[in-house]
């Protein structure tokens, strides 16, 4: 069952959103009747026997008055304590640590309850989308009565789920004992941890998104003493959003933005023991980030659009403390940036629709040089944010040994100690994550202190001698983290060549990655130009898309040649040639755009073959992918990009012939307006969202 937007407007809409409102508050009734103990955020249970006790105490409560021969055996008996220890049955309830069956069953249970509660608060959000779209039954009593019991619900879920994000959080993992079987085990471990408390993450700020999202609905404000100020400003700019009135959002986003500033944004992961209530609060304020910047665009507020992508970069000047934070203004930015794209895109196309010009740069209509030139302008300015958060960003752990100078300690060391440490044995991904986790300082020591661990590394008896120990680990935890961010070139690299079997040769695929990684900054670099390229390839501007390409080819062709020359003498010198990576730099930045291309032609190839309308549009498709499939790509370990482009392509051609929309998030309910040409043009030379 799939519920959309129906758009505020004719009374023929607003007749047919009522009607799935009433279906939408049966459905979700039905729901928590029949949830049972699904309905409650689960606890964390680890002892042995709780959940069989507490199914055995619901089945008890079903067959209470109902006496069985079992019952009357025992009508006679007192129960004695054998064991003296205290406890009145054979429960272990908060005795001892539990065991790893344990911890896995609760992980089990617990995350099966929990994307039930996600679903929920999803569902909620949907239910108020089309309540607030319909005319009849939005601020009807029966209507404020279900949002308000939803929002007291997700309240109540919010607090809850905080209790078990830190139960959770606080279960210790047994420390491993340094052998490669006891590493692998605890990497399983402490995956299990983590993806456990990444569902309850998820969980809250689902949570926390439905409650502001139906406080808003409600047009009611809440007590002051239950929401921090920038959710009270939050839920004030959503509700203008939601009615729909653009110059009350103006008015209200200063102070929002105001009340954000020294919120976090940036957290540290659970893979570097961060903590978990942060990562909520974080992942709270960027998703509503998401809704607020697709409501801006959906009601032509351009300009406040930039100015909030603007706020949430400043807002990654506050980082948290410990190493490795994790930023999501990358995805932040594409949501913004794509919609102003896209709204540009959509003026210009009205424009040629009023004029009634059958295709888009006919007379009449926006030109594609016109197009092209707004979208530079609004490029531009938003290019120069990209371009700074990327300063700020680390692609790769092998962006810190750039220099001559570095690199040179760094091939120094494995040459030196890499024979004995970096075998194919060692080189487990499970191996080589769970010494990241621990620490290669930690996993050190406990060679050092272990003498049945059997383990003759020279480095062991140079350290603190010939060579410093913090500079071991550094260099050590260098060499592993570049391997497991590029495993996938790593199995190329062992299964490729016959370098791979000497630990002291690993410098030699971390010097590819290297250039590989200076290539993958140029292309990051690039991606919100790729965008604007995909924008008007989907939204059926293939003329502009062209001029588009053809300028970024031209910007690129000569950082795209000195990479391609670079590893031809690398691997001249090296004497290999790994097709990953080989791959990646043939790429010359504009195969993107070139998969883009293809995309667009899956749609009509498939309208054609339901339709039997004739094979044309397959016949294109077919000629596009001929470039495609006579150069295979890869060492054949992993599927093409562009093969698994095409796969997400046609699933999502099919869902959304099926559901009538794209499986896009959650839309907020706020009423598109589509803006007049001169209108979107006007904003995007005012320059405020430079500001």
């Amino acid at each position: 069952m799939c519920w959309r937007l129906a758009g505020r407007g004719p009374s023929r809409e607003g007749e047919r959103a009522a009607s799935g409102w009433r279906l939408a508050k049966k459905f979700l009734d039905y729901l928590e009747a029949n949830a049972e103990q699904f309905w409650e955020v689960p606890e964390l249970d680890l002892l042995a026997g709780r959940n069989q006790a507490r199914d055995d105490e619901l089945a008890l409560e079903e067959g209470e008055g109902q006496e069985s021969l079992f019952d009357a055996a025992y009508d006679e008996m007192t129960y004695r304590d054998s064991t003296d220890d205290g406890f009145d049955s054979a429960m272990l309830e908060g005795r001892g640590p539990a065991t790893d069956f344990e911890l896995d069953a609760e992980a089990d249970r617990i995350g099966k309850r929990l994307e039930f509660l996600i679903t929920v608060a999803r569902l909620w959000k949907r239910a108020a989308t089309i309540a607030l779209a319909s005319e009849k039954g939005f601020g009807a009593e029966e209507t404020r009565d279900a949002l308000s019991g939803w929002c007291a619900r997700a309240r109540q879920n919010r607090r809850r789920l905080q209790e078990l994000l830190s139960a959770v959080h606080r279960f210790a993992l047994p420390a491993p004992l340094g052998t490669h079987e006891s590493l692998v085990e605890y990497d399983r471990r402490r995956i299990l941890k983590e993806t456990l408390l990444a569902k309850i993450v998820i969980a809250s700020a689902e949570t926390a998104s439905v409650e502001l999202w139906l406080s808003a609905a409600l047009d009611a404000t809440p007590d002051e003493s239950e929401l921090p100020a920038w959710e009270r400003a939050a839920i004030d700019v959503l509700r203008a959003l939601f009615q729909g009135h653009a110059e009350l959002v103006r008015q209200r986003l200063p102070t929002l933005l105001s009340a954000l500033t020294d919120q976090p944004i940036l957290y540290v992961p659970l893979s570097r023991q961060g903590n978990p209530m942060s990562i909520v609060k974080a992942k709270s304020i960027q998703q509503f980030f998401h809704a607020l910047l697709r409501g801006l665009v959906r009601l032509g507020l351009l300009a406040e659009t930039g100015r909030v992508i603007a706020a949430a970069q400043a807002m990654e000047q506050r980082r948290p403390p410990g190493e490795g934070a994790v930023t999501e203004f990358d995805r932040l930015f594409d949501a913004g940036f794509r919609g102003i794209v896209e709204a540009l895109v959509s003026a210009a196309k009205a424009s040629g629709d009023a004029a009634l010009s059958p295709t888009p740069g006919e007379a009449g209509s926006v030109s594609d040089v016109e197009l092209i030139d707004t979208l530079q302008a609004a490029t531009e300015p938003l290019l120069k944010r990209w371009l700074a958060h990327s300063r700020s960003l680390r692609l790769s752990v092998l962006e810190r040994v750039n220099e001559n100078d570095r690199w040179s300690e760094l091939k120094g060391f494995i040459q030196r100690y890499g024979r004995d440490i970096f075998t194919p044995r060692f080189l487990n991904l499970g191996n080589l994550r769970a010494i990241l986790h621990r620490g290669v300082d930690a996993h050190l020591k406990s060679i050092e202190e272990d003498p049945d661990l059997a383990v003759d590394w020279p480095l062991i008896a140079d350290l603190d001698g010939p060579i410093a120990r913090t500079k071991a680990v550094e260099q050590m935890t260098m060499a592993i983290e570049a391997v497991v961010e590029n495993y996938a070139e790593f199995k190329d690299f062992n299964s490729t060549t016959t370098q791979s079997d000497r630990g002291d040769l690993l410098y030699v695929l971390l010097d590819l990655l290297r250039l590989k990684t200076s290539y993958d900054r140029v292309a990051w670099n690039t991606r919100p130009v790729v965008v604007v390229h995909e924008v008007l390839v989907r939204r059926g501007w293939p003329s502009a898309a062209e001029l588009w390409r053809r300028s970024v080819a031209q910007r690129t062709t000569q950082v795209a040649d000195w990479h391609q020359k670079r590893l031809a003498e690398m691997n001249k010198h090296y004497g290999i040639r790994l097709p990953t990576i080989s791959d990646r730099l043939a790429e010359r930045l504009v195969r993107p755009l070139a998969i883009d291309r293809v995309k667009a032609l899956v749609g009509p190839a498939i309208d054609e073959a339901r339709q039997r309308s004739g094979a044309r549009a397959f016949a294109l498709l077919e000629q596009e992918l001929a470039e495609f499939t006579e150069h295979p790509s890869g060492s054949g370990l992993d599927v093409p990009a562009w093969l698994i482009a095409l796969e997400e392509e046609v699933a999502r051609c099919e869902r959304a012939d099926e559901r009538g929309a794209e499986p896009a998030d959650i839309e907020p309910p706020v009423p598109h307006r589509t803006l007049a040409w001169d209108d979107a043009q006007q904003q995007v030379k005012s320059g405020e969202w430079e500001s």
